[in-house]
């Protein structure tokens, strides 16, 4: 009777591969029901009830704080905090995180138990060991750059881009030592030498070098954007000139580049080598405007300019609260110009309000109203564009 073909990694039972063994143990009932047998004694209701319980601990911390706020309430001390301002919840996105990663390294060493009751995979191999450190690491690693940064924040009062510099400096140290760590750990489980992961001589050594000249500016030109507070996330900024138009909210000023969200709500993303060429325009650090517009009068009212003058002064203090009128900024009521069919009058003010804003726009349109009331009580009417019609044998008379 004709049998399969065996695999040739049959005969080295270290080998790390398993092809050609799965169909095999697959279709072995011995080996199945082994494998099948292992699982089950692997099993223990305890630990489903702790991965229940760390997957589900938004909704178990909740229950707790609601119990804890029946108690204060009860006793009249303590006044009863929400749920989402308690610090049980800064507890449960960890914890509920913590509970993904356990659940996936079950299920990863459940597979391993099945797969070598199966005799796929060899004994001495820890794929879920291995796992589990890689997962914990990274998690124990995001954990701690996420709290170190809220202290940082919090508790320095030195410059805030200084600040987000040793933000970063730590966290390239924490980076680095992780990173060390998961490749000690591959070279102990695998077998792999630390040092011939980093055995580069000759002509790879030039190419990685160019290879990262390009990330190493852009990372130093990060650092010194950092370091300057010249931005921080959250500013409205303008970068290059106005033709430049490259303009928005700062969501993030990564390792490599900045984060922008446009006016138009497209978010792009912008080197850091190249912010470093171009002028900066923080908007959100400017704390004064200007409104500056421009109307005519007719020649006919022209001996009432004065008076129209006199009264939008008059009109603009009256209303608008944080016009600066202590002679600082100008305050500049002027008719300059005589046009063809008209003088031309400038208004030309300034505010104690950061431009851009909801709160500049609305002071804009309440500065074009007071224009409005005190053209009307001068009795000045704007000047309306004229133009000049010929009748056409003076035309042909003019030609």
């Amino acid at each position: 009777m004709a049998s399969w073909p065996q695999s040739p990694q049959q005969n080295h039972p270290q080998s790390l591969l398993f092809a050609g063994r799965l169909f095999h143990g697959l279709t072995s009932k011995s080996k199945l029901s082994v494998a099948l047998k292992s699982v089950n004694h692997s099993i223990h209701p305890g630990d489903i009830v702790i991965i229940f319980c760390l997957l589900f601990s938004d909704k178990i911390l909740a229950l707790v704080q609601t119990m804890i706020n029946s108690t204060f309430r009860k006793l009249r001390k303590v006044e009863a905090k929400p749920y989402n301002l308690s610090r049980l919840k800064t507890l449960s996105e960890p914890l509920t995180r913590f509970g993904l990663l356990t659940t996936l390294i079950y299920s990863v060493s459940l597979l391993e138990i099945f797969l070598k009751g199966l005799s796929v995979f060899p004994p001495k191999l820890q794929i879920s060991s291995l796992t589990s450190i890689i997962l914990y690491a990274l998690w124990s690693w995001q954990i701690l750059c996420k709290y170190k940064r809220k202290l940082i924040l919090n508790n320095f009062r030195g410059p805030k881009g200084q600040a987000m510099l040793y933000d970063r400096i730590l966290d390239f140290l924490i980076s680095t030592i992780l990173a060390f760590f998961l490749m000690e750990t591959v070279a102990l489980k695998f077998g792999v030498q630390l040092k011939s992961l980093f055995a580069f001589g000759g002509l790879s050594t030039v190419v990685f070098g160019l290879a990262c000249q390009g990330p190493v500016t852009q990372l130093v030109n990060g650092l010194i954007l950092t370091l300057s507070d010249k931005i921080r996330p959250g500013d409205e900024v303008r970068f290059g000139d106005e033709k430049d138009k490259t303009a928005g909210i700062v969501i993030s000023l990564d390792w490599f580049d900045l984060l922008l969200r446009g006016y138009d709500e497209s978010m792009v993303r912008i080197p850091n080598s190249e912010i470093a060429n171009k002028r900066i325009h923080n908007i959100s650090r400017d704390v004064r405007s200007q409104v500056k517009t421009t109307f005519g009068i007719r020649y006919r009212d022209l001996n009432n300019v004065e008076n129209l003058i006199d009264n939008i002064k008059s009109q603009i203090k009256s209303d608008c609260e944080k016009v600066i009128a202590d002679g600082s900024r100008p305050f500049w009521v002027h008719w300059r110009e005589f046009e063809a069919d008209h003088v031309t009058v400038v208004v030309d003010v300034h505010f104690d309000i950061r431009p851009g804003t909801t709160q500049y726009y609305d002071m804009r349109q309440k500065v074009l109203s007071c224009i409005k009331i005190a053209t009307a009580k001068t009795g000045v009417p704007f000047a309306m564009p004229a133009r000049v019609s010929l009748p056409s044998d003076e035309t042909n008379y003019l030609n």
